[in-house]
């Protein structure tokens, strides 16, 4: 199992949010996890729902599983 270190994590989220702003994305909740989809690392840009960090790593996790669980 590899962990990911907050400064990994950091860089992580600083490229996310370029490539948001890249893109011309509305603001971004980046959530960063490790391999055990334990959350590292959550970032809120300003106007983001109040809600959105509780989403993005359930998200995360429904596009993922499948993927790890298939047969």
């Amino acid at each position: 199992m590899t962990n990911i270190s907050l400064e990994q994590s950091q860089k992580i989220a600083v490229a996310a949010a370029a490539k948001g702003a890249e893109l011309g994305l509305k603001p971004l909740c980046i959530t960063v996890l490790d391999s055990r989809a334990s959350l590292r690392l959550c970032v809120n840009q300003d106007g983001t729902s109040i809600d959105r960090h509780r989403i993005a790593p359930v998200s995360y996790t429904h596009l993922t599983l499948p993927t790890i669980c298939s047969v």
